[in-house]
């Protein structure tokens, strides 16, 4: 993991590169006479680069919040905050369903951990969906198990599957599918370590040719006062 300070200088660098650049797009967009292909794609770069800069600021929030062990969290703001920050990364071929079947969901987590590990569960999925136009479906509500009030989170997605022989082996430490260039093997086996550490499970579902689902189940709380 890479310590905050030296993170901190990139994004404080890539940040003073990023407003510049917004800078020279908001002046091409001010200088632009009417409605014109140019002031368009000004607009787009400028949007972009807004874009960026949110993006910026999330991650350097998860950072900070990385060491701060479990509190109480909504994960319904979790979740919002999540779809901002893989847009960018799933390309145009992919789209992004999100089901929130809850006004609040509490539970007592780390927020920058849950969000690094379902992260990684999309991007796992979005490779598993790679060539072909896919559907990233993220859902969140809760269920009652064993009397108890749980709150769910699945990951889905329509894309390559599993077999039954690669799912008895995808928690096992640096066990991957992917070329050596495309992964470690570790993201799956850190994600079921992360949700232990909530005091949750964490199933998988999967269909070769037709997709995979993973489902998260944490003990939710009671909603403050």
């Amino acid at each position: 993991m890479i310590p905050e300070r030296i993170l901190s200088c990139f994004i404080h660098d890539f940040s003073n590169i990023l407003a510049a650049m917004n800078n020279y797009a908001q002046c091409l967009v001010d200088g632009a006479a009417g409605q014109n292909t140019q002031k368009q794609l000004a607009e787009n770069i400028l949007a972009a680069g807004v874009q960026g800069q949110a993006l910026i600021a999330q991650i350097m929030l998860l950072s900070r919040a990385e060491d701060q062990g479990l509190q109480e969290i909504d994960l319904v703001d979790l979740m919002r905050n999540l779809q901002i920050l893989i847009r960018p990364l799933m390309g145009h071929d992919i789209e992004i369903i999100e089901n929130i079947e809850a006004d609040k969901a509490f539970v007592k987590g780390n927020a920058a951990q849950i969000t690094r590990f379902l992260m990684n569960l999309c991007l796992n999925a979005r490779d598993a969906m790679e060539g072909k136009s896919g559907r990233l479906e993220l859902t969140l509500g809760s269920k009652d198990i064993n009397g108890k009030n749980h709150i769910y989170i699945t990951v889905s997605d329509n894309g390559c599957g599993m077999s039954s022989k690669v799912m008895e082996k995808i928690f096992d430490p640096f066990f991957t599918t992917k070329p050596a260039d495309k992964g470690s093997g570790l993201g799956l086996a850190e994600a079921q370590d992360i949700i232990k550490a909530h005091n949750g499970t964490f199933n998988v579902q999967s269909t070769v040719g037709e997709g995979t689902l993973f489902e998260v189940l944490l003990p939710a709380l009671e909603p403050p006062a």
